[in-house]
Order: C-alpha cells, then sequence, then structure tokens
C-alpha cells in the first residue's frame, strides 16, 4: 500500500464516526459492548499475538491499538473487506458504486428493489424511510463517510 493512501487510511479509521465505519453491528448501530463483542473474536483469530483489548478500552484506544498493529494496511484487508462483503449489502457493491461514481445517494426505491431497505449498512448508517426529517442528516453523512473512503481508497488498495 502507497504511504499517502496509509496515511489517508489510517486517519478516516481514527476520526470516523461509527466506530470501524458501521460494519460492527446492524444497521451501523451498537453500544461499545456489542461493537467489541463483534470485534475482538476477529482480531483474536486474525491476530493471536495482539493480545486483544479491554472492555474498557475506549473507541480511541482500540482504534489507535488497531492502526499500529496489525496495521491499518491488513486491518482492511484481513477485517474490514471480509466484514463488507460477508454482509447482505456485499452483493451490490458494484450498484452502489455507480451511485457513488454519479454523485447521488441510493435511496429507498433503490435499497428496496434490492430487498435491502432495512440493511443499508455500512454505506447507508441510517434508513432512508421512514424516517424522522432528523434522521436524514444521518443517512446522508453514513453515505458520505463509508462510500468514500470504501470506493475512492478501499477498493484501490493495489493502485
Amino acid at each position: 500500500m502507497k504511504e499517502d493512501r496509509k496515511g489517508r487510511l489510517e486517519r478516516y479509521l481514527l476520526n470516523a464516526d461509527p466506530f470501524l465505519w458501521g460494519i460492527c453491528s446492524p444497521q451501523g448501530r451498537s453500544n461499545k459492548s456489542e461493537t467489541y463483542a463483534w470485534l475482538k473474536p476477529r482480531v483474536r483469530k486474525a491476530w493471536p499475538a495482539l493480545g486483544g483489548f479491554s472492555d474498557r478500552a475506549t473507541y480511541e484506544d482500540v482504534a489507535r491499538l488497531l492502526v499500529s498493529s496489525p496495521g491499518i494496511e491488513n486491518l482492511t484487508r484481513d477485517l474490514i473487506i471480509p466484514a463488507v462483503m460477508d454482509l447482505p449489502v456485499g452483493r451490490i457493491v458494484d450498484d452502489l458504486r455507480l451511485r457513488w461514481m454519479a454523485g447521488r445517494y441510493p435511496g429507498n426505491d433503490f435499497l428496496k428493489e434490492r430487498g435491502l431497505e432495512h440493511q443499508g449498512w455500512p454505506f447507508l448508517l441510517e434508513q432512508p424511510y421512514p424516517f424522522p426529517r432528523e434522521n436524514l442528516t444521518k443517512y446522508v453523512a453514513g453515505w458520505s463517510q463509508f462510500a468514500g473512503v470504501w470506493f475512492e481508497e478501499i477498493e484501490h488498495l493495489d493502485d
């Protein structure tokens, strides 16, 4: 991985909300114990020498630990990409990419046609319909937080 891409991915991971871009839980929402329950076995399996982390650790501490060891490249290849591709939304990544490239976020009709109206995560962290008006901002923010990282950085790791 090129150093400039590595630096961008590290910064995205360290600064993004939600933790690990919402791949840790259904619909991108979880509390810390649910997130860690999802993350810990995957970290132990992929990097047994790492030794894990405490349930009391902050998200910032865990993100920094993962960025330092195993490192963002291994974390992306061995955890983030497989986790996304295992989600129901993994089967429509090509369709989502077309939306990203066209500058259009996928609305409810787009997801409904694909049987994913309640499973747009991590690309869409809040569901578009039915939604209270305040959730629309979160929905669009979820698209911009993860889709950009995925389509502009992660998919081009070997470039």
